[in-house]
């Protein structure tokens, strides 16, 4: 179906973009969404208050987790770019490498819960 999309886009806006760029780059969104997923996972649940990192390197680890959400959105940007300015090939590899640094961010948030580095609090009950 995202192919698809792609490739209508392509046929219907020629002018836009061709049903190639069209195609690789709904297909390079597809790709990069992989990484957010897991991203989003735990973005959410810190945002909901239950893990806080603790400990003397604490903001050093909320910059590492920021290090990871930007390096997801740095490459999916330029996996998009580079695939609309006629380079699929290295707009697909930015694009898995945009997936691999989503699922990077997940597994070293893992570690981290592993190693201690979250204290888990939970919200009251009304």
């Amino acid at each position: 179906v995202i192919l698809a999309f792609g490739m209508a886009v392509g046929w219907v806006r020629p002018d836009v973009v061709s049903w190639q760029q069209g195609a690789f780059g709904s297909l390079g969104i597809w790709i990069s969404l992989f990484g957010l997923q897991p991203l989003w996972l735990v973005e959410t649940l810190l945002n909901h208050a239950w893990p806080k990192f603790v400990g003397p390197w604490r903001w050093i680890l909320k910059a590492t987790w920021c290090a990871w959400g930007l390096l997801w959105l740095i490459l999916a940007t330029l996996g998009l770019a580079a695939v609309y300015l006629g380079h699929p090939i290295p707009g697909m590899g930015c694009a898995l490498g945009s997936a691999l640094a989503g699922i990077g961010g997940f597994h070293w948030f893992c570690a981290m819960n592993r190693r201690g580095r979250l204290d888990w609090t939970y919200p009251a009950r009304p």
